[in-house]
């Protein structure tokens, strides 16, 4: 049996499992909604449909390689920019259908390290990230949507912290300038408002 039709029969099998068990619980409300009607086929076509990776999974996996990072950062509108330097290493995995960045700098006199999973949805036609870094124990997950041109990718979510446990709305933005250069900017909301709190500079080795 090949990876390819696990790929598809797979989730089926859990998705009929699921739809199995309903039947026997003794109770209301459903395990999971059930899927509009659609033949086997058509099933397994639109599956593999959203499976295949596209025109924004081709643009991420362009990025796979070693990059040197110069970044710029402060921790309020108020205060000084601070200069640094970071490498930042892309791989392209399951088939071009992410890229994984293993980020690496240092900030405050301490080694940082930083790992981000990027990747294209085709079901929600977005963008999706997942960042977590050694500063912390938890995720920040963002997604979002390009430009026209497709260069310009900018990403939403929340930051959390001590100080907003909850979390509050912070925004990344990727700019690529070309296969060898790629800007990147973090927005924080501080005081209620979007700031600017970090920019980087990514040269391709």
């Amino acid at each position: 049996m090949s990876h390819k039709y696990l790929l598809f029969v797979f989730p089926l099998a859990l998705a009929l499992t699921a739809f199995q068990g309903q039947e026997s619980r003794p109770t209301s409300k459903p395990v999971i909604d059930a899927p509009p009607a659609m033949d086997m086929q058509k099933y397994m076509a639109e599956m593999m449909r959203l499976a295949t990776p596209g025109k924004e999974h081709k643009l991420l996996a362009a990025m796979a390689g070693e990059w040197e990072v110069s970044t710029k950062y402060r921790m309020a509108p108020d205060q000084p920019w601070q200069d640094g330097k970071a490498t930042a290493t892309y791989k392209s995995v399951m088939g071009g259908r992410w890229v994984i960045q293993d980020f690496k700098s240092e900030f405050g006199g301490m080694p940082f390290e930083g790992l981000q999973i990027l990747g294209y949805d085709n079901m929600k036609k977005k963008y999706v990230s997942s960042w977590r870094d050694n500063f912390s124990t938890w995720a920040v997950h963002t997604e979002g949507t390009p430009s026209a041109d497709g260069k310009t990718i900018t990403l939403t979510g929340k930051m959390v912290d001590l100080l907003t446990p909850k979390g509050r709305t912070m925004k990344t933005v990727i700019k690529i300038v070309s296969d060898k250069e790629q800007q990147f900017e973090m927005y924080d909301t501080i005081d209620g408002k979007e700031s600017l709190v970090m920019t980087q500079i990514s040269k391709k080795k």
